[in-house]
């Protein structure tokens, strides 16, 4: 199973990601513009990267350990080929990596080659690189390449192995090894060539020494193996970015539950039969008007025969309003006035036995005008009884007697 298989493609990026229990992490084909940083590769069982037919390449920061290659795989950090291709990958930068066995089996560094030949790689560059394993032998194996650059890596191994890692370059041109610490250098069919200022192990063990803990396995850390001016130096890598915390989400308002329609009908009829207004808030009688406003608000003798029906409608008891002096109704607003005296005229009225709608309406105006007229002040709530026949049938006899004879 493979992490990612890229074929022709433009401007890749990975970085700051992990790949773990895979065959091989990454495959690159027929693409450029890439770039592999700051990412973990860890239990992988072939390959951490292949790359085919590529150009702009940076493998930068990368960390590499714990393969678990299976008998007869050829397991490697990183690997250039050319098998099936027609040319070769240029502009390649292998910068800043670690490659440390761990608790698994050893793997290969860095393996670059030109299998189908005459088609090579072109500019090449390794530089600062760390590669520590046992029982292996490629540490960085370079063959068919115009353009190589291997400057300032340590590929050192356990001096209790039998196979030490070594720097190898074959069928190359234009190559400078500098400032490097290893096992061994080994050159082929090289022109152009320039070799310096490198540590090799086997040539004088002695430097061996120069290292903490060469013979770590797989608790070596990395600070073992750094040399003071020679080999890779470690860079700290940058931190990765922090994800920004999401806003909590505001809480959307709730709507408000709209009143049933039982409160809206009681609402509206409180509206409805409401009392009218008090008189001090009704405009002015002038003194001709005062006798003709007394006259329209006296009530007709026809309806103090009825009954009472006050405890019938308690819905239309209000508080008594007595003013002392009636205000002035000029001219002009006397027929608006007529109308405020008149408020309950058109309200429903519960139906009562017995009684006509005109007579319950009359005698209802008559109670509220004898409460707030003044005039009516000293009479009672309700309206007189007409004189009983008893009373009537004795007037009537007087002087003349129950036959109607003059009494002498």
């Amino acid at each position: 199973m493979w992490g990612l298989l890229v074929d022709s493609s433009s401007n890749v990026k990975i970085q700051n990601s992990r790949f773990e229990e895979l065959v091989r992490a990454f495959i690159f084909e027929r693409t450029s513009d890439i770039e592999v940083k700051f990412n973990e590769i860890t239990r992988i069982r072939s390959d951490g990267g292949d790359f085919a037919a590529v150009d702009n390449v940076l493998i930068q920061g990368n960390r590499y350990s714990n393969f678990t290659p299976n008998p007869g795989d050829h397991p490697d950090a990183i690997q250039f080929w050319t098998n099936g291709q027609t040319r070769g990958s240029n502009n390649i930068v292998i910068r800043d990596n670690i490659v440390l066995q761990g608790p698994g089996t050893g793997t290969q560094g860095f393996f670059i080659r030109d299998e189908v030949g005459g088609i090579p790689h072109t500019n090449i560059t390794i530089e600062n690189n760390l590669i520590y394993s046992a029982d292996q032998w490629e540490g960085i194996s370079v063959e068919g390449v115009v353009g190589l650059r291997i400057a300032n890596n340590t590929i050192v191994s356990p001096t209790t192995d039998s196979k030490r890692l070594w720097i190898r370059v074959d069928v190359a041109d234009d190559v400078v090894i500098e400032r490097n610490v290893t096992d061994q250098i080994i050159l082929g069919s090289v022109t152009n060539v320039v070799t310096r200022d490198n540590i090799v192990f086997l040539d004088d063990p002695s430097q061996a020494s120069r290292m903490r803990n060469l013979n770590g396995g797989a608790v070596a850390l990395v600070d073992d193996f750094v040399v003071d001016g020679y080999g890779f130096q470690p860079v700290t890598a940058p931190a990765r970015p922090r994800p920004r915390p999401r806003p909590r989400p505001r809480p959307r308002p709730r709507p408000r539950p709209r009143p049933r329609l039982r409160l809206r009908l009681r609402l509206r009829l409180r509206l409805r039969l409401r009392p009218p207004r008090h008189p001090r808030h009704l405009p002015r009688i002038p003194r001709r008007a005062r006798r003709l406003h007394r006259r329209r608000a006296r009530p007709p003798r026809r309806l103090l025969r009825l009954p009472r029906i006050r405890r019938r409608l308690p819905l239309l008891r209000r508080r008594r309003a007595r003013p002392r002096r009636l205000p002035r109704i000029p001219r002009r607003a006397r027929r608006r006035h007529r109308r405020r005296v008149r408020p309950l005229r058109r309200l429903p009225l519960p139906r009562l036995p017995r009684i006509r709608r005109r007579a319950r309406r009359r005698l209802l105006l008559l109670r509220l005008r004898l409460r707030r007229h003044p005039r009516h002040r000293h009479r009672r709530a309700h309206p007189r009884r007409w004189p009983s026949v008893a009373s009537s049938a004795t007037r009537s006899s007087g002087i003349w007697g129950a036959s109607g004879a003059c009494r002498s």
